[in-house]
């Protein structure tokens, strides 16, 4: 129960383990230039930015997030599109845009890991509107 406390009173043994699974719904909040950014629990989580993979990218938050723990790594899948106008200031990201206009064809899954598991990483997203809808 939220703002209890559980004892374990026993006599501890090598090799016991104690597993505890915590509650810890996926939550968007809103940053810089009406960004996105995605925390569960005490982690906020960010894209990685790998060589050749596409960084430039509006979360669709009407798509959900779904939390996944596959080898042991907390992960958030998303829906995404691809935001071509979202450049490079110099050899970092220029501001998200605000509420940039996505097509269907650009949509994609990712995979957000918490920020500290990513070197170079995007962490504050544009939500994409969708081609013909009202912001």
């Amino acid at each position: 129960m939220p703002g209890t406390f559980a004892l374990l009173a026993r006599l501890w043994r090598d090799g016991d383990e104690v597993a505890l699974h915590l509650k810890m719904p996926v939550r968007a909040g809103r940053g810089y230039h009406q960004s996105v950014f995605v925390e569960r629990g005490p982690l906020v989580y960010a894209l990685p930015v790998l060589e050749g993979a596409a960084w430039n990218v509006a979360l669709l938050p009407e798509g959900g997030f779904e939390p996944s723990d596959a080898a042991g790594i907390p992960a958030v899948h998303a829906d995404a599109a691809i935001v071509p106008a979202w450049k490079r200031s110099g050899c970092v990201p220029a501001a998200p845009p605000v509420r940039p206009e996505v097509h269907g064809a650009d949509k994609r899954r990712v995979t957000l890991l918490p920020y500290g598991q990513t070197e170079a990483r995007i962490a504050q997203f544009p939500e994409g509107l969708r081609k013909g809808t009202e912001a």
